[in-house]
């Protein structure tokens, strides 16, 4: 969920380091959840999500899985 405290580049990193995304496919997720409010940036098992979210939470970044 986009946010006002972390910058795009920190989101970017993120998605990189942890969900082990591309830096194209990072900076499409980072730049669409800045301008829509939110993004799905993975789908899965609930049980594998839980620890993606857990992770990027650690990180200061909003997630919620729907």
């Amino acid at each position: 969920m986009n946010d006002d405290f972390n910058s795009i580049d920190h989101v970017i990193d993120c998605l990189e380091a942890i969900c082990d995304h591309d830096a194209l496919q990072a900076e499409q997720c980072a730049l669409l959840t800045h301008y829509k409010g939110k993004y799905a940036i993975m789908s899965g098992c609930i049980e594998d999500l839980m620890e993606y979210k857990e992770d990027l939470s650690l990180y200061g970044l909003q997630v919620s899985i729907v």
